[in-house]
């Protein structure tokens, strides 16, 4: 990859690790249910990319379904 490209991610990163320390009132719930609703019923297997704080993926969870979140930032997980 490009100096470039790494000096957006790095950027990036560090906008998200910012946004992790912000109060949990950010309309994530509107926006969580939403998505939520998009994801098929019978899915057994999720993909969450951006998972931020883990609150899609609380909330699709199911006995039945595997979730699996990857977000570029480490304070989104970490927190």
């Amino acid at each position: 990859m490009s100096g470039a490209h790494d000096e957006h991610i790095t950027r990036v990163r560090a906008d998200f690790d910012q946004i992790a320390t912000f109060g949990d009132e950010s309309g994530a719930d509107r926006y969580n249910a939403f998505l939520a609703s998009l994801v098929p019923e019978g899915a057994v297997e999720v993909l969450e990319v951006g998972c931020g704080l883990g609150l899609l993926s609380g909330a699709i969870a199911t006995d039945r379904r595997s979730i699996t979140g990857i977000d570029l930032s480490p304070e989104m997980i970490a927190r």
